[in-house]
């Protein structure tokens, strides 16, 4: 019995960590004739196993959701999916986990056995395996308390000029919390005690009402910094359990990097490469690179996906250095939106905007091509020729003898023929 590793999983397939889910086992396919090995009964102790192993999700009795049953139409969140079939001495199961609304898979794992007893128990186990990846994965919340706005420093002397009529063992105790403050982001319940004690002085003292507020962002820092490192500690903790596991594929893996990069930041993500596959390490370098907003890394990621036939993944990765601000990665992303396999206009266009106005030409040529053909808006040939003009400008060519076939100016077409 062993996991298979997959590349590129999606955030979208994790993104159910932290709530209940609802699972559906599907009947496994079997191609095993039923007196050698059953298949219906294999099926249901991996029902079984996860209504054990996943206790806070419910899990579609056989009657709701067999090999017939329509997960979306069941509810289903995860969807278990699995084949019978002869393999080397023996029999060979498969398992598959799977995301119900994107079909993108979560996790696999695999069973092989001489008889229906063997088989049965490596079953049993697989299906421990595949439960125990998401449970895993699910574990890791990514989700750090937020810390606030670091207060501003405190003025020299509130109102200005220093109060000689002010207690001199004030001036001190705010000169002195002053002092603690400025290491506040590091020891914000010194700079909190700071100010509590010039609020508390007696005698003449202006500063009481001002200290007193200070001393309260201090405290409310101090605790935000506390849940901050609290939950950093916990996910760090988590993360380093999850990375070595066999069953989680490389995809999650990869993909709990990123998240973990954007919640806590390259530095804290880093020294956990060293938990990943060595095979894997590169490509976990490239992800928090990525995450980092580093397009070229985004860009490496890309071509690898493009590799393996993942186009969600590569779309994902292209619209991540779109956002880093490579302008030939968002024409990219927003052409491949507009595909039938990947057709999202919604996003497209803003892609398309975003890379015209960081300098592609490309992309302000596809974008006029929407335009034209009113793929998914409305035909308008006003933008259409504005945007086949700002390509011909970056030096697309066809752009430029589009142009020049319609304008009516003799000495503008001659230049745009010229260009």
């Amino acid at each position: 019995m062993n996991a298979t590793a997959l590349f590129l999983g999606t955030l979208l397939a994790i993104s159910t960590a932290g709530r209940a889910d609802t699972i559906a086992v599907l009947d496994l396919q079997s191609s095993v004739p039923a007196k050698e090995v059953n298949a219906a009964q294999l099926g249901e102790q991996v029902r079984g196993i996860a209504a054990r192993t996943m206790g806070d999700s419910r899990v579609l009795d056989a009657e709701t959701c067999s090999k017939r049953c329509d997960p979306h139409a069941a509810g289903a969140d995860l969807v278990v999916s699995g084949e019978l079939t002869r393999g080397g001495q023996g029999y060979l199961v498969t398992l598959e986990l799977r995301d119900a609304r994107s079909d993108r898979m979560v996790g696999a794992s695999s069973a092989t056995g001489t008889s229906e007893g063997e088989l049965s128990d490596a079953v049993s186990a697989a299906a421990v395996d595949l439960f125990r990846a998401q449970k895993a994965v699910s574990a890791v919340s990514m989700e750090p308390a937020a810390l606030p706005e670091v207060p501003q420093p405190a003025p020299v002397s509130p109102g200005g000029a220093v109060n000689l009529d002010v207690e001199a063992t004030v001036l001190v105790a705010y000169d002195e919390a002053r002092t603690v403050e400025q290491t506040g982001t590091q020891r914000p319940e010194e700079a909190a005690a700071a100010w509590r004690a010039v609020a508390e002085l007696g005698g003449e003292n202006p500063y009481r009402e001002m200290a007193a507020g200070r001393a309260r962002q201090w405290q409310a820092y101090a605790e935000a910094k506390r849940g901050f490192e609290d939950q950093l500690a916990r996910d760090t903790s988590r993360l380093r359990k999850v990375l070595p596991l066999a069953f989680v594929t490389d995809g999650t893996k990869l993909e709990l990097l990123a998240r973990f990069t954007h919640a806590y930041g390259s530095e804290r993500a880093e020294p956990l490469l060293a938990l990943l596959p060595s095979e894997v390490r590169g490509r976990g370098h490239l992800v928090i690179g990525c995450e980092e907003k580093d397009a070229a890394k985004c860009m490496a990621l890309v071509r690898a996906a493009d590799r393996v036939r993942d186009a969600q993944g590569a779309v994902d990765y292209l619209d991540r250095a779109c956002n880093a601000n490579d302008a030939d990665a968002c024409a990219e992303v927003g052409d491949r939106w507009l595909r039938a396999e990947s057709r999202d206009v919604a996003r497209a266009l803003p892609s398309l905007e975003r890379g015209c106005t960081t300098g592609s030409a490309r992309a302000c040529a596809r974008l006029a091509r929407v335009y034209e053909e009113g793929d998914g808006t409305d035909v308008s040939r006003s933008m259409a020729a504005d945007l086949r003009d700002k390509a011909c400008s970056k030096g697309d060519g066809k752009s430029c003898r589009l142009l020049a076939s319609t304008v009516e100016d003799e000495a503008r077409a001659a230049a745009l023929w010229k260009k």
